[in-house]
């Protein structure tokens, strides 16, 4: 499922052309490791996206064949059934180039049964700002030292 918006495609990295496609990727996965990089490590990234547990996508410009954008997704399924597309990680630059695409992936995870799209724990406070009908589900999270 690929699709277009603005001269920048959203485009699903196949499983069998990942290899090829990491160099490229490499980078994104970077900007996240130095992020998160208990949550992110690049080694660990590269393992689920290899055992098809990540779903790697891309923010590409078709014309430039320049990489705007990659992120990491994974349907969830919760106890109950339901469906969940989870936005693992993303990064990228230049946001205002590619995040209109994100309707991309919303449309991805109906097509799959998803009845909400949840971006990670961990993923930064602005994207609040810049992301219309999101809204923060306030958690609690606890930490100690060992």
């Amino acid at each position: 499922m690929a699709g277009t918006s603005d001269g920048v495609i959203l485009y699903p990295v196949p499983l069998e052309a990942l290899e090829r496609w990491w160099p490229i990727i490499l980078p994104f996965a970077e900007q996240m490791a130095s992020r998160f990089p208990d949550d992110w490590p690049v080694n660990e990234t590269l393992r689920q996206a290899r055992g098809d547990y990540l779903k790697i996508w891309v923010a590409l410009d078709p014309d430039t064949r320049r990489i705007w954008a990659a992120a990491g997704t994974k349907i969830l399924i919760k106890a109950s059934g339901k469906r969940v597309l989870a936005i693992r990680w993303l990064a990228g630059k230049q946001r205002h180039r590619w995040l209109h695409l994100l309707q991309e992936l919303e449309n991805y995870g109906r097509f799959n049964g998803c009845t909400e799209i949840l971006i990670e724990p961990g993923s930064r406070a602005g994207w609040q700002k810049v992301l219309p009908g999101y809204r923060e589900r306030p958690t609690i999270q606890l930490t100690k030292s060992l």
